[in-house]
């Protein structure tokens, strides 16, 4: 067993150590104040300690010292230039490093937005869960320390989430769009689109129902997210209030009971809890169930008060943990972790559900083929197998149609 020391009423360090022994590495572990180690290691006399203290405190008993930064011990939202704190074991405080990456607390005063509202995403590669990594230095030098450590149980698991922009290509469409359709094909010379338009007027059979047979017979998709409300500016014209055959596909993919239906609040409601509100009611009432997990239509947040009106509406877990313009681990961890509030410097009952990438990131930002795309989604694997975790690719059902801009990607959904 680990027994970790650390000061008294520190939310952020007892966040954070319970994110890497608990959830990451899974081992047994006590959390404990000065004053109560010597009774915890008369319990556990072959017990490993980890100390997180200021380095004036000092202890006789053999241990490891993380270096300590008094600002993990306070409520500030601005992190300091200088983080470094240095021993003989560490370079850094590695707790606060953790901290700060999974938290995004950067963020909660970023001025630094994209044309979408989006906090913006650097070049750099991200490609190594850090959380994981450290965790697992910090747990080897553990075992140098005290050799009857358990080794870790590495696990990992591959899953895919899938958000529903756009249901279908053609079918829902009220006729008279369809028609300008056709003189918009016409005119841009886009004859593959006016000949599936054709052929959908004919037999009423979209480029997109195959995919969604595929869809709801694949089991590593089982979380969906169905957008209530759509923004032209962003989503096109396409109607989704009131459409019946895009209330029968939901309802039709509800009925599965492997798939677990989620909201995907849409473009202009990350400020608005009464829009995520309704939107989720509206689901709920289509389907008959209780919706409980949503993903940012976008990927659009704001810390922390998006997910402080997810919770409101009702959300026990999230999906928008994911890069939109690159892949990696944007939080450093590969596993579902609680939300914390640095506002109001508390963990919450928030689940936050990373995906690692996103279908549009391949196709869109990094412009690369499929067979490119799944050569980084099988270094992923690579690396998951090392760290472990849970590797949950975002995708939109058109993948899986091989239709246009799509052609021949539905082969990296396994």
């Amino acid at each position: 067993m680990i027994i970790i020391v650390i000061k008294e009423d520190c939310p952020r360090a007892n966040y954070i150590i319970e994110i890497l022994f608990k959830v990451i590495l899974k081992v047994d572990y006590r959390i404990c104040y000065s004053t109560q180690l010597k009774k915890l290691l008369f319990e556990f006399p072959l017990a490993s300690v980890v100390l997180y203290l200021p380095e004036e405190e000092t202890f006789e008993v053999e241990h490891i010292r993380v270096p300590f930064h008094p600002w993990m011990n306070s409520e500030v939202l601005i992190v300091p230039q200088n983080i470094q704190a240095k021993n003989d074991f560490f370079e850094e405080d590695i707790f606060m490093k953790c901290f700060i990456k999974l938290t995004e607390i950067e963020n909660y005063s970023s001025i630094n937005l994209d044309s979408h509202h989006r906090y913006e995403e650097d070049n750099s590669e991200d490609l190594v869960p850090l959380l994981h990594q450290l965790a697992y230095d910090l747990y080897d030098l553990c075992k140098k320390h005290n050799y009857i450590l358990p080794d870790i149980k590495v696990s990992n698991s591959l899953t895919y989430s899938l958000d529903v922009d756009r249901p279908f290509v053609f079918k829902g469409l009220p006729l008279y769009l369809n028609l300008f359709g056709v003189f918009k094909d016409v005119f841009t010379l886009n004859f593959n689109r006016l000949t599936q338009r054709y052929k959908y007027l004919l037999s009423k059979i979209d480029p997109y129902d195959e995919a969604w047979d595929k869809i709801i017979k694949h089991a590593q998709i089982t979380n969906i997210f169905f957008l209530m409300d759509s923004a032209p500016q962003v989503d096109g014209y396409y109607p989704l209030k009131s459409n019946l055959s895009y209330d029968k596909l939901i309802q039709k993919v509800s009925a599965n009971p492997n798939k677990n239906i989620g909201i995907h609040p849409s473009y202009n409601s990350f400020l608005n809890p009464t829009k995520i509100i309704a939107e989720k009611e509206l689901l709920e009432q289509l389907i008959q169930k209780k919706v409980t997990i949503s993903r940012m239509h976008f990927l659009k947040y704001k810390l922390p008060d998006t997910f402080k009106f997810l919770i409101l509406a009702g959300m026990e877990c999230d999906f928008t943990s994911v890069y939109y313009s690159k892949i990696g681990f944007k939080h450093g961890i590969a596993y579902p972790f609680n939300w914390f509030n640095c506002k109001e410097n508390k963990v919450t009952d928030l689940i936050i559900n990373p995906s690692i990438a996103m279908d549009r990131t391949f196709l869109s930002y990094l412009k690369l083929s499929p067979e490119e795309t799944i050569s980084k989604i099988n270094d992923l694997k690579l690396t998951l197998l090392k760290y472990g975790g849970c590797l949950d690719i975002l995708i939109h059902n058109g993948i899986m149609s091989d239709f246009e801009e799509w052609k021949g990607w539905s082969k990296i959904v396994e």
